[in-house]
């Protein structure tokens, strides 16, 4: 099996752990997700944070983004360019988002773009992730493109029910700094 059938068959288990989750227990993780990302030392002593805008399917990054404005934090936002690549720009608030590509909440091209070497930390999302960093994306490569050569902090959130014994990966998969769930922080 190539590893690209192996992402996808991964892919296709942790939908149905995800799908046979509980409301109850989708917000709860949320909510100490969310938690464990504020007090993370790496995003208080941030002035800049990329965060990624949750679809309804990922753990919910609103109160997160929204409490990195509050705290004066400058908060970058993704946006899906062309090549499958990312663009980093700065939003003061939600306001300065619409639908987009796949129809991600993204920032309006009005906003200023922020460059990786002003970022300090990064909130990233996966499908699936392991103890050792190694992150099952959406297949996109999105991210791992944007990640290849950072030098910021890398922090991916992921549900304890979601986490894998082992991700493969490829050469263009980027490892992540830190693995945080509902009740662990994971330094790798």
């Amino acid at each position: 099996m190539s590893i690209s059938e192996e992402k996808k068959r991964i892919r296709s288990i942790v939908h149905q752990r995800k799908a046979a989750m509980t409301s109850e227990e989708i917000i709860d993780s949320d909510i100490k997700i969310q938690e464990n990302i504020i007090k993370l030392e790496e995003i208080r002593s941030a002035g800049t944070v990329f965060c990624f805008v949750s679809m309804k399917d990922e753990i919910d990054t609103r109160p997160i983004i929204e409490r990195l404005l509050e705290q004066g934090k400058k908060v970058g936002v993704p946006r899906c360019i062309e090549g499958n690549n990312l663009r980093v720009y700065n939003i003061r608030s939600f306001d300065d988002l619409k639908k987009g590509f796949f129809g991600i909440e993204e920032p309006l091209e009005s906003c200023d773009i922020i460059l990786p070497q002003e970022i300090d930390a990064a909130v990233i999302p996966c499908t699936s992730c392991d103890r050792k960093g190694r992150r099952l994306g959406k297949g996109g490569g999105y991210y791992d493109r944007y990640l290849s050569d950072v030098k910021f902090s890398k922090i991916v959130i992921c549900r304890e029910k979601l986490m894998l014994d082992e991700v493969v990966t490829d050469k263009f998969d980027v490892a992540m700094d830190i693995v945080v769930t509902e009740s662990e922080t994971i330094r790798i």
